[in-house]
C-alpha cells in the first residue's frame, strides 16, 4: 500500500481496511502521511463502514479471481490439496516458487525451503 501511495500524486484521502494492529500501521504510514496524505483513516472492517472501501474490495477480489484463473492456479488460489500439488509441480518444473505465490502460505513454505 505504501508503494502504491508513494507513486500517486498527492494530496490523497486514504481509507484502509486495517488488517492488523492500528498502532503498527500508523507507524508504517508516519513517514508518508505529511507528504502525501491530507486524510488517512485506518479502520477495522472498513469495508462494512465505508461504501467506497466495499466497492474497492469487490473490484480487488474480481481482479484477483481473474488473474488466478488466467494463471491456471487451482482451487481459486485458496489452500488445499490441489493448490499444494500445483505448487509442488511448479517447483519441480522450474526449481523455484512461482513469483505470484505468497511465500507465507503454509502450503508454499515447505517448497520455498526446498527451492532455495
Amino acid at each position: 500500500m505504501l508503494d502504491l501511495i508513494s507513486r500517486v500524486a498527492g494530496p490523497l484521502e486514504v481509507i484502509i481496511d486495517c488488517p492488523g494492529y492500528k498502532k503498527s500501521w500508523w507507524k508504517a504510514f508516519s513517514d508518508v502521511i505529511p507528504e502525501k496524505m491530507k486524510y488517512l483513516k485506518l479502520e477495522h472492517k472498513a469495508d462494512e463502514k465505508f461504501a467506497i472501501v466495499s466497492a474497492a474490495s469487490v473490484l480487488a477480489k474480481s481482479a484477483r479471481d481473474f488473474h488466478i484463473d488466467f494463471l491456471g492456479v487451482p482451487n481459486g488460489g485458496y489452500s488445499g490439496e490441489k493448490l499444494t500439488r500445483f505448487i509442488e509441480a511448479e517447483v519441480i518444473k522450474t526449481g523455484r516458487l512461482p513469483v505470484y505465490v505468497r511465500k507465507s502460505w503454509a502450503n508454499a513454505a515447505k517448497f520455498n525451503r526446498e527451492a532455495q
